[in-house]
């Protein structure tokens, strides 16, 4: 049976979640990183990916194409909007914190390379999408519009209960109205004992499963509609990272649940 879940514990250094070397997402690369107080991170620079450093908590410098920025501090991903550093094709980087830090270190495939830059607070844009039970906030770091070849990436907040990529939409397929897209999530919880619910399907495939969603956890969608539950008490994040054919967000959805929209 395919999985498309993966759960790691937390542990200091790099964690690799997504090698795009894979059979499920072959666009996208992601990893977890985690230091302590002093502690530094030299990012290998590749001739095949645009990379992203997105700042989960605590602060960091990077020093990068010729650039020293600071990023942060964030005192966690429920209190504070994102900081996050481009970093371009072939470049490497050096990532150092004086009191710890853990963020998302992020590749998609790319061969058009751009300049490196810094995400602060101030740039990330937010909106509120949905109503009732399945309306969220959802954060804009790398929208369609900023200066990269493929990469789209942003995070999603759901209160306790609600529901998110909803009504159930997916975007696999190049056709008018809808363009193909590999995606990655990111969860995380509050408290952080909590859990959600994610489904995959897809019925021209006859794929549907249902994970099981706890802090740490991160999912794969290589195709299909993908729906997000939080359960009741617990508030659920997840940061999602897309690269595909077209560098624009055009979801088709799913013409069971489309009434919703009206």
């Amino acid at each position: 049976m395919v999985d498309f879940s993966i759960f790691k514990q937390k542990k200091e250094g790099l964690t690799r979640f997504v090698d795009n070397r894979q059979d499920i997402v072959r666009m996208i690369r992601f990893s977890y990183l985690l230091l302590r107080t002093g502690e530094e991170y030299h990012l290998a620079g590749s001739t095949a990916h645009e990379q992203a450093i997105i700042l989960l908590s605590g602060a960091m410098s990077i020093f990068c194409d010729g650039y020293e920025s600071m990023l942060g501090p964030r005192r966690n991903v429920f209190l504070d909007k994102a900081w996050a550093a481009y970093v371009p094709l072939g470049e490497s980087a050096v990532i150092r914190t004086e009191s710890g830090c853990e963020a998302l270190v992020c590749g998609v495939m790319c061969s058009v390379r751009h300049p490196f830059a810094v995400v602060t607070p101030g740039d990330v844009r937010v909106k509120t999408v949905g109503s009732g039970a399945y309306k969220r906030s959802v954060h804009d770091i790398f929208p369609s519009d900023f200066p990269a070849h493929r990469i789209i990436a942003g995070e999603t907040f759901n209160p306790a209960g609600n529901w998110s990529s909803f009504p159930p939409h997916k975007h696999d397929t190049d056709r008018t109205g809808e363009d193909r897209l590999e995606e990655v999530y990111y969860y995380r919880l509050y408290p952080e004992n909590g859990f959600g619910f994610q489904r995959i399907y897809s019925p021209e495939r006859n794929f549907d499963r249902a994970y099981v969603i706890k802090d740490h956890s991160v999912v794969m969608i290589p195709f299909g509609y993908h729906p997000v539950a939080a359960s009741p008490g617990y508030d659920l994040y997840y940061f999602w990272l897309l690269a595909g054919s077209a560098r624009r967000l055009n979801p088709y959805t799913d013409p069971e649940h489309k009434w919703l929209l009206k």
